[in-house]
């Protein structure tokens, strides 16, 4: 990223840096995903990989910005909650601190937390599970892996 002067000054004009956690809160345009979005030479980037820039120079090829543990807070842009990683560390970091979306919140999910007890339920008492499947409209696999509680696994 080639960050001029006058784009640090836009760039912490969009900073809140008043939160009790001290996180510096991003507070212009953000993603879905809640990480904050900073125009910057014609792209958008990741407002914390901008930050960190700044702050702490340039991003190693193939590595990511990732928030410390300590931060849970996805539109921070403190530099000192900010930490160089692979993506597999920052999939630990958010598996570590209970951030993988599961069952319905993962936005993949046709089924929900009532329709797998119901299945499990059906399947207990000896349904079939390719009855189940066609009753929800899924393969009998999903029903399958969901009986076997190779998925859902996170619901008793």
């Amino acid at each position: 990223m080639d960050i001029k002067p006058k784009d640090e000054s836009r760039f912490f004009s969009k900073v809140d840096t008043t939160d009790a956690d001290g996180c510096h809160v991003w507070t212009s345009w953000t993603a879905t995903t809640g990480y904050g979005q900073f125009h910057l030479n014609g792209t958008t980037e990741y407002a914390h990989r901008v930050s960190y820039e700044i702050s702490k120079g340039s991003i190693p090829e193939g590595m990511v910005v990732r928030h410390s543990n300590n931060c849970t807070t996805r539109g921070c842009v403190n530099p000192d909650h900010l930490l160089i990683g692979t993506h597999a560390d920052n999939m630990r970091d958010r598996d570590e601190a209970g951030r993988t979306p599961r069952g319905e919140s993962s936005g993949a999910s046709k089924l929900k937390k009532v329709e797998v007890l119901d299945i499990r339920k059906r399947a207990a008492v000896g349904e079939s599970q390719t009855s189940i499947a066609k009753d929800y409209e899924v393969e009998t696999s999903t029903i399958s892996a969901i009986v076997r509680r190779k998925t859902w696994r996170h619901i008793p």
